[in-house]
């Protein structure tokens, strides 16, 4: 999650007008989350949410046990965008969670401006 962190405190300096808010709950150092797992659905929410007037994300991480819960939310323009989605992050990331083999669950949802996503990861194995 530090990398995540650093990569927000980033854009956040490159682009003023971003605001960013992060919950993170819990004790996720001592769980073992894929390196970069994240990043995709971060990357993501920056360069959707520049094209708006108003730029923001909302991160909220909760660690519980052994069990993850990670929303991210942006706002994106709903028509006029210059970008084009590919949903390569996210399939990329389907691909990650069933090779790692994890208990999961992926959701996406777009409403007027604002995309969410939830990912729920049950019995993430523990750092050693």
């Amino acid at each position: 999650m530090l990398f995540i962190t650093k990569y927000i405190e980033y854009y956040t300096f490159r682009n003023e007008r971003l605001a960013v808010n992060q919950n993170i709950e819990g004790l996720h150092d001592f769980i073992e989350i894929p390196p970069l797992f994240f990043l995709p659905l971060v990357e993501n929410a920056v360069k959707f949410s520049a094209e708006t007037a108003a730029p923001f994300i909302n991160l909220d991480l909760k660690v519980k046990c052994r069990n993850l819960t990670f929303t991210l939310k942006n706002n994106y323009l709903d028509s006029g965008s210059r970008l084009s989605s590919t949903g390569i992050g996210i399939e990329n990331l389907k691909r990650r969670l069933e090779v790692y083999g994890l208990k999961h669950d992926l959701s996406c949802k777009k409403e007027k401006n604002t995309f969410t996503v939830k990912l729920s990861i049950w019995h993430l194995p523990t750092a050693v």
